[in-house]
């Protein structure tokens, strides 16, 4: 494997690889956690609770379809030994590109139907726009999955905060000059056009252009099969209450549920955050000094 080569050329050892990259993303997770919960915070003084509500539910469907459209394709060149490759890497990408696209298409095909179930004229719109998330993000740079198949997680961390520092932002001053739910769709955007931008600019490699290996294409569908299967419990599990609650209690109880869910969740994630990178930081010492 490549991280044992890499370990080997170092002088460090898996446990240490596998250790520093997961003290890496605890603390980048850490961190984009305290992002949003400042931004809640604050955005929930410049909003009115409805516009959370139309927000979560856009954001459910779009997760919604986000999972139930997943074929594993980060953990597939993770895993694979193929995973350095370019013609695999590039065949990778056409796929992410074409599933960005369908998801993009399907938001749109959804809103209507969604508007009229929940009877909110608003989500026509707001489920459109949304979903170029989806379309921006299929066009992101391979350079990411090699990141983390080689446990270099420093820049990833980094390119997600500084991404989710730029969507805050816009968020803030739009709901600070114009407040309406407009504003966190709209930071939703430039948060993904800033992690597409940052994607090229971390890859140090060739460009990545649509290919199509027939093998390498059947290998990452098969995989993804189970991937599917899992995330369509998940999500069904998790989700639908919003989905419920939107349409028996309105937007403005959804939005009030949506802050208080999160704020719970938000507590519960960072004091189990903070045991984790306990215990990293404790196993790190304790391999420095043997």
């Amino acid at each position: 494997m490549e991280q044992a080569a890499s370990a080997a050329e170092t002088g460090t050892s898996l446990k240490e690889v596998a250790l520093r990259g997961s003290a890496m993303e605890l603390a980048g997770y850490a961190a984009g956690q305290a992002l949003r919960l400042a931004g809640n915070l604050v955005l929930s003084r410049l909003l009115f609770p409805e516009a959370f509500g139309l927000s979560a539910l856009v954001s459910v469907f779009l997760v919604g379809l986000q999972l139930l459209s997943d074929v594993g394709l980060e953990p597939c060149v993770v895993q694979s030994e193929r995973g350095d490759e370019r013609r695999f890497l590039d065949t990778i990408w056409t796929l992410q590109v074409a599933r960005g696209a369908l998801l993009a298409l399907m938001a749109l095909l959804l809103a209507w139907p969604a508007a009229a179930l929940y009877g909110e004229p608003q989500l026509l719109a707001l489920m459109a726009v949304s979903g170029l998330t989806a379309l921006i993000g299929g066009f992101e740079s391979t350079s990411l999955l090699s990141l983390r198949r080689h446990v270099r997680l420093g820049p990833l961390m980094a390119l997600e905060v500084a991404a989710r520092v730029v969507g805050l932002a816009v968020m803030v001053a739009w709901a600070w000059w114009s407040p309406s739910v407009w504003a966190l769709v709209a930071g939703g955007v430039v948060d993904a056009l800033a992690r597409l931008a940052g994607s090229h600019v971390l890859n140090t490699g060739p460009r990545n252009r649509l290919d199509w290996d027939p093998t390498a294409a059947r290998s990452v569908l098969q995989f993804g099969k189970w991937i599917f299967a899992s995330s369509a419990v998940f999500f069904f599990g998790r989700q639908g209450d919003r989905l419920l609650l939107g349409h028996y209690l309105g937007m403005r109880v959804l939005g009030v549920y949506s802050i208080g869910l999160f704020l719970s969740v938000a507590l519960v994630k960072t004091t189990w955050v903070s045991w984790r990178l306990l215990i990293s930081a404790t196993s790190l010492r304790e391999a420095d000094a043997s």
